[in-house]
């Protein structure tokens, strides 16, 4: 059972629940570095229709990754939220940032579990709320040294993901 779900990318939060995270790279691929040919040509290599969650899914959510957004994802059962993304070492500000916003707008509690992959690496880094959840990824104060400003979009549209976000890559 899934509950609230975002795109982050760059210091903007989008919210996209209730839908899936997948609609959003079919119905704007520009906005996430994609053409409309390589969402056509992935889903046509593994037999599956736009937007099936399948393994096509799985590899667009991955291209999406590289091009610097962050897929957010709480789930209610078990309950834990799942963050993805390309390089741990490179966006762990960003990750930080957003974990900070998410639970000082009290979208996410400090004890909450995380499930933080990194797609460059394949690793899988839990962190439980037996052993402090979300605050033992931020460490004891809860704040991050250098931190991104972030900012909640409630509108996904390909105006705002072209208006305001670096070109893919950076």
């Amino acid at each position: 059972m899934e509950a609230e779900g975002y795109w982050f990318k760059a210091g903007m939060l989008f919210d996209i629940s209730p839908k899936k995270h997948i609609h959003y790279i079919c119905q704007y691929p520009s906005a996430f570095g994609l053409t409309q040919d390589e969402i056509t040509s992935t889903y046509g290599s593994y037999n599956e229709k736009p937007p099936f969650e399948g393994k096509a899914r799985a590899e667009l959510i991955k291209k999406a990754t590289k091009n610097g957004w962050i897929r957010i994802r709480h789930y209610l059962k078990p309950d834990y939220w799942s963050i993805q993304f390309s390089d741990h070492e490179k966006q762990e500000v960003d990750i930080h940032s957003l974990i900070q916003y998410l639970i000082g707008v009290k979208v996410m509690n400090k004890e909450d579990t995380l499930a933080l992959a990194d797609f460059h690496d394949d690793s899988v880094r839990h962190y439980s709320y037996q052993t402090g959840g979300a605050q033992s990824l931020l460490g004891e104060s809860g704040e991050i040294q250098a931190g991104r400003i972030v900012h909640l979009i409630v509108r996904f549209d390909e105006r705002i993901s072209l208006d305001f976000l670096p070109p893919p890559g950076l």
